[in-house]
């Protein structure tokens, strides 16, 4: 008995499944072809990032259509091909394509909820507030500050055996000082001191293991199941740590 549900339920899921990749068929529209489980993001991950596989799919269909549909793991999205298109998207159909249709959870993993993932109700807020910060002062002074940082990662790089040097890892400490540095108003020295705590923490927002895998492929295909179950996307160390450095910050700026 307990075999029979077990198998029953595993070809419903199957058949929902399958049935998902027929979404952009059923409703006459053009479409990349799909994998089981992966969509269109064969690949990814191994031999090529999320951009390369997005490419290749411009490459075969930019000559012939203006969009193409595509499944992300499971769910349908579209990638526009033409210029024209994303230009209304962007601006004049902007009302109708607010929501990046990412998952968040702010209550219980306040990191996950940014300008990337707010639903509009919350991004315009937070965009009104922030707007101040791009202004032409401002961003001068940003910009004297990465080009500060661009100088100790050229010096780095002039000074080490190039044959030797780790430069995924180079990049990203360089992309930790200028968003310290900008973000919080921290020169965390990473390029420098590998090992410096932000650093440290920083790796821990993007490290993968299978848990946090699964857990992604739940949230970003079931977001309203992921969010009755209190689902998060940050580690929870990593979060703890970043929140109280954003509460002392606060708390330092306000005496």
């Amino acid at each position: 008995m307990i075999l029979t549900l077990i198998l029953v339920s595993l070809l419903t899921i199957f058949v929902y499944i399958k049935s998902r990749y027929n979404f952009w068929s059923s409703h006459g529209f053009p479409s990349a072809k799909a994998k089981f489980l992966i969509g269109n993001l064969d690949g990814v991950g191994r031999s090529k990032n999320t951009a390369q596989k997005l490419k290749e799919i411009y490459d075969e269909f930019q000559e012939k259509e203006d969009f193409v549909g595509i499944y992300l793991l499971i769910s349908p999205a579209i990638l526009i091909l033409k210029p024209e298109i994303i230009r209304l998207v962007l601006v004049k159909d902007f009302s109708n394509f607010s929501d990046r249709g990412m998952y968040y959870n702010k209550k219980d993993d306040p990191l996950s909820a940014n300008l990337l993932t707010m639903r509009v109700e919350e991004w315009k807020p937070m965009r009104t507030k922030i707007t101040p910060t791009f202004s032409t002062a401002k961003i001068k002074t940003m910009f004297d500050i990465v080009s500060n940082i661009t100088d100790n990662l050229v010096d780095k790089l002039s000074t080490s055996d190039v044959s030797g040097t780790n430069i995924t890892e180079t990049i990203a400490a360089y992309s930790t000082d200028v968003i310290s540095n900008i973000a919080f108003g921290i020169s965390s020295n990473c390029l420098a001191d590998p090992n410096s705590e932000i650093r440290k923490y920083s790796k821990l927002i993007f490290a993968m293991s299978p848990r946090r895998l699964m857990k992604f492929f739940i949230s970003s295909q079931f977001p309203k199941f992921a969010a009755a179950l209190g689902f998060t996307s940050t580690n929870k160390i990593a979060s703890d740590y970043f929140m109280k450095l954003y509460g002392s910050i606060r708390q330092f700026q306000c005496h």
